[in-house]
């Protein structure tokens, strides 16, 4: 049996506009054996997980294969109980990619 993650991240990106949120992914505040820690689920903490997430959308990274519209244009991190949000960021106005 797994552990249910206490937050999970979602991302609004140009290609899921009708249909809202990406699907909840876990937000890990410590590193585990399942992966990289991202810190306490803070504004800051979500705009280095953003940022980094749309650096690998770029050529010869990890999920090019994605695409322009998989890029990050607002987040959100809630208790993925209760579905509270925590914490939100979103992209500035007008970006130069």
């Amino acid at each position: 049996m797994g552990n249910t993650p206490t937050f999970v991240v979602e991302l609004r990106t140009p290609g899921r506009q009708r249909i809202g949120f990406t699907p909840s992914m876990e937000w890990r505040v410590r590193k585990s054996y399942r992966g990289a820690g991202y810190g306490r689920p803070t504004e800051a903490n979500l705009a280095k997980y953003v940022e980094k997430y749309n650096a690998s959308l770029q050529p010869g990274e990890c999920n090019a294969h994605i695409g322009p519209l998989g890029r990050a244009t607002s987040a959100r991190i809630r208790y993925n109980v209760g579905s509270e949000v925590v914490t939100t960021w979103q992209a500035p106005a007008f970006e130069v990619v």
